[in-house]
C-alpha cells in the first residue's frame, strides 16, 4: 500500500517564478527554502524550517519509502524544489513518478486550477489562508534595501512562524480538496507524467536571433512613438499608452472604450462612425506596435536556462473541461499565424546577418510583422538533432463531422480534398482563409453577425448579406451537424430537469452521451461522455430562467437557458451560459485533445524525444540519423485513429527542420 505525503514549499529568491518558470527558478543560486509543511497520511501537518533545523526524521523515513506518493498542488514546483534546493539538506532525490498533482486532478474533474477557488467549489471543509498568502508574496522577494524579511532581528522569527502556519494551512486545504476528488484514471495519470517529462525537456532557443529581433522591435517602437507624439500634439508618446490613446480619441468624439484586438476591427470598419485620416492612423500605428513580439522575446530571454533551453512551455489541462494544453511561460501556442506575404525563414536569415528595421522594410515588409512571423524560428534543434514537427490536418472539421455522422463531409476528407478550399469554393471564393473561417465558425452554430465580425478580424471584408448567405447556406448543406446541436441541446435540458442519473442518454449519432453525476463528490454536475470514455464535467449544471432586456413595452422576456459553474474570461468562478452548439464545440475540442493524447502515449513508448505540443501539433527532437524514421512514425501514429474513433478519417502532415516553423 502506498504511503502518502502531502507537502508544500515556501521559497524566497532574487528570481521571479512567473518570469522564469519552476525549473529555472529552483536552480537560481539565490533561491532558498523558507519552510516546508508536510503531512504523512492523515496526520496533522508539521512544518520544517530548513535554515534553522535539521530535516525531520519522519520526513526522511517517508521519502525513503519506495511506494511514496508525494501529493501537492501544482506538483511541478515541489518536484523541482525538492530535487534541486533539497540537495543542500541531502534530501533523497525523488523521480517525477513519485509525485501526484492535486491541481491536475482538480482540472480533470472540472474544478478550477487555483487552490483558493477549488476548495469551495468541491465542498472542502477548509480553505486557503488569504492573510497568510499576502505575507507569502511579501516574503518571496527581499526588501528594497536587499535584506530578507525572515532575517530581520526584531520580527523575522515571528514572520517565519506565521509563514509556516500559512504553509500548513495550504497542506490542509490541498488534502481536503483531494478527498473531494476521485483519483485520475490510470491513462490520464500516464499522460500527466508524460506532460511533465516533455515540459522538463523543453526547446533550445537561439539567443542571438532573439537579441537581433529585439533590436528591430525597439527601433520600430521608438519610430511609432515619435509619429504618435506628432499626431496627438504630445498627448501620446508611446504605443503602450493605451489609456491615453483611448482618451485622446474620445475627446475627438470617437466611440471607443477599449483597444482590445476584437474591438478594433469593428471601430476601424464602422460605416456609422467614420474616422478621420489622423484618427485611423493613430489606431493603425497602435495595432502595428501592439504586436506581442516584444513581450514574447523578453520572455524567451527570462525563461532560457543555462543550457540554452526554455522549459515549462505548456500546462496539462490548461483549458478547463476540454483538457487541451494551454501555453505557459513563453506562450509558444500564441504566435501569429503565418502569411504568404512574408517568408519567415529568409527574413530571419537576413536579421541574423545584420539587417536592421529599414532593410527589412525594403526587402520583406513591415518590420513588426516580419519579427512576429519570425518568432517560431527562434527555437532550434540541439546539436546533432532535428525538429520533427507533425500536425493534424483540419482536425476540428473532421471530428465534428464524425460526431454528427455528416457522411458527405467525411467523404471529402477520405478523398484527400482540402476542406477549407472546398468551403471557399462553395461560396464562390478562392480565398482559403475564408473557407477556414467558415468551417471553424459555422460548425458550432455561430450566428451571421458574429461570423461577420470574425471574418473582419481575419481581414476578410464581407457585406452583411454575404455573411447571412454563407451561414445559412452552410447550415442547409450540413444538416446532420446542425441537427446535432439541437439534439444535444434537447438531451441536456431533459437530463438536467429530470435529474437523469441512472442511465446515459445518447445522441442520435450514438457518439456522445449525457447524464447527471451519481458520485456525491460531483453532486449537481452534468457529465458529457466522449467517445474515448472520458467525461467532461459541468459543475452545478441547471436550466435557469433569466429575464432578457425589456422590449418596447418595458417587459423583459423570460428565457430558460442551460448554465453551469465555471471560469469566465476574467478567471472568475461564475455562472456560464451554454447551448447545444457550444457543447458540441466542447466535445469536438476535447475529442481532438484525446486523439492527440492517445498518439503521444503511443509515440512516447518508443522514445524520449517528445518536447511540446502546440495546439494540434506535436514536436519531437530526434537524433539526425533517426529523424526521417521518427517523422514517418509520427505521421503514421497520428493518422491512425484509436479503436474508439473507428471510421474517423485522420491525416497528419509534418516536416523536419533545424528551426521551428510552420
Amino acid at each position: 500500500m502506498a504511503l502518502k505525503l502531502s507537502g508544500d514549499f515556501e521559497t524566497a529568491s532574487l528570481g521571479s517564478l512567473p518570469q522564469m518558470g519552476a525549473h529555472k527558478y529552483a536552480r537560481q543560486p539565490s533561491t532558498r527554502i523558507l519552510c516546508f509543511a508536510y503531512a504523512i497520511e492523515e496526520d496533522d501537518p508539521a512544518v520544517w524550517f530548513p535554515e534553522h533545523q535539521a530535516p525531520p526524521q519522519p520526513l526522511l523515513k517517508a521519502a525513503a519509502d519506495p511506494k511514496l506518493e508525494f501529493c501537492a498542488w501544482n506538483a511541478q514546483f515541489e518536484f523541482n524544489v525538492w530535487n534541486v534546493c533539497g540537495k543542500v539538506w541531502r534530501l533523497p532525490p525523488l523521480p517525477i513518478e513519485r509525485f501526484h498533482c492535486t491541481m491536475a486532478r482538480a482540472l480533470y474533474w472540472g474544478a478550477p486550477p487555483k487552490l483558493e477557488q477549488a476548495a469551495p467549489v468541491v465542498g472542502a471543509n477548509v480553505n486557503k489562508d488569504k492573510e497568510g498568502a499576502r505575507l507569502m508574496r511579501r516574503m518571496t522577494r527581499p526588501r528594497d534595501d536587499g535584506s530578507w524579511w525572515d532575517q530581520d532581528e526584531r520580527d523575522g522569527k515571528d514572520l517565519l512562524i506565521r509563514l509556516g502556519q500559512y504553509c500548513m494551512q495550504d497542506v490542509r486545504t490541498e488534502r481536503a480538496v483531494a478527498r473531494r476528488l476521485k483519483p485520475m484514471p490510470p491513462e490520464e495519470r500516464r499522460l500527466w507524467l508524460l506532460d511533465q517529462r516533455m515540459n522538463a525537456r523543453g526547446l533550445e532557443v537561439d539567443i542571438d536571433a532573439v537579441h537581433k529581433m529585439q533590436a528591430v522591435v525597439e527601433h520600430e517602437l521608438r519610430r511609432l512613438g515619435g509619429r504618435l507624439d506628432k499626431l496627438t500634439g504630445g498627448a501620446v508618446t508611446s504605443v503602450t499608452q493605451t489609456g491615453r490613446i483611448v482618451e485622446h480619441l474620445k475627446a475627438q468624439k470617437v466611440q471607443i472604450d477599449s483597444l482590445d484586438k476584437r474591438v478594433l476591427p469593428l471601430v476601424l470598419n464602422d460605416p456609422k462612425n467614420p474616422l478621420t485620416g489622423d484618427q485611423r492612423l493613430i489606431l493603425t500605428l497602435y495595432q502595428e506596435g501592439a504586436k506581442s513580439s516584444t513581450a514574447k522575446l523578453a520572455r524567451m530571454r527570462s525563461y532560457q536556462d543555462d543550457d540554452g533551453r526554455v522549459r515549462g512551455l505548456v500546462q496539462y489541462g490548461g483549458a478547463m473541461r476540454t483538457l487541451r494544453w494551454a501555453g505557459r511561460g513563453v506562450q509558444i501556442q500564441n504566435y501569429p499565424r503565418p502569411t504568404k506575404a512574408i517568408d519567415p525563414r529568409a527574413a530571419l536569415e537576413d536579421i541574423l546577418c545584420g539587417a536592421d528595421a529599414d532593410a527589412l522594410d525594403c526587402i520583406h515588409g513591415n518590420p513588426m510583422d516580419v519579427v512576429s512571423q519570425c518568432l517560431r524560428g527562434a527555437y532550434v534543434a540541439a546539436a546533432g538533432r532535428m525538429l520533427a514537427v507533425c500536425d493534424y490536418s483540419a482536425i476540428e472539421a473532421r471530428v465534428v463531422a464524425w460526431l454528427a455522422g455528416q457522411a458527405d463531409v467525411l467523404d471529402v476528407f477520405r478523398r484527400g480534398e482540402d476542406i477549407y478550399v472546398k468551403a471557399a469554393r462553395d461560396v464562390g471564393s478562392s480565398n482559403r482563409l475564408l473557407g477556414k473561417v467558415i468551417i471553424l465558425a459555422c460548425g458550432f452554430g455561430m450566428g451571421w453577425k458574429r461570423f461577420h465580425e470574425m471574418a473582419a478580424a481575419f481581414g476578410i471584408t464581407l457585406r452583411e448579406q454575404q455573411s447571412k448567405d454563407i451561414v445559412y447556406g452552410w447550415r442547409d448543406a450540413n444538416s446532420d451537424t446542425r441537427s446535432l446541436w439541437h439534439n444535444v441541446d434537447d438531451i441536456v435540458r431533459t437530463v438536467i430537469e429530470e435529474n437523469v442519473v441512472d442511465r446515459w442518454t445518447w445522441t442520435d449519432s450514438k457518439r456522445l452521451a449525457f447524464r447527471m453525476a451519481r458520485d456525491e463528490r460531483l453532486a449537481g454536475a452534468m457529465l458529457m461522455q466522449l467517445p474515448s470514455g472520458r467525461s467532461i464535467v459541468y459543475r452545478e449544471a441547471r436550466v435557469d430562467e433569466i429575464i432578457n432586456d425589456a422590449d418596447d413595452d418595458g417587459v423583459g422576456e423570460v428565457e430558460k437557458v442551460i448554465r453551469y459553474a465555471g471560469l469566465d474570461w476574467r478567471k472568475t468562478w461564475t455562472r456560464i451560459r451554454t447551448w447545444g452548439g457550444k457543447l458540441v464545440e466542447n466535445a469536438t475540442q476535447a475529442m481532438a485533445r484525446d486523439l492527440l493524447a492517445d498518439a503521444m502515449l503511443r509515440l512516447e513508448d518508443d522514445s524520449d524525444d517528445l518536447n511540446v505540443t502546440v495546439h494540434d501539433e506535436l514536436i519531437a527532437e530526434p537524433k539526425i540519423e533517426c529523424a526521417h524514421a521518427r517523422l514517418a512514425e509520427m505521421k503514421a501514429v497520428m493518422s491512425a485513429p484509436p479503436s474508439w474513433a473507428s471510421g474517423l478519417p485522420l491525416a497528419a502532415e509534418g516536416a523536419l527542420m533545424t528551426r521551428y516553423g510552420k
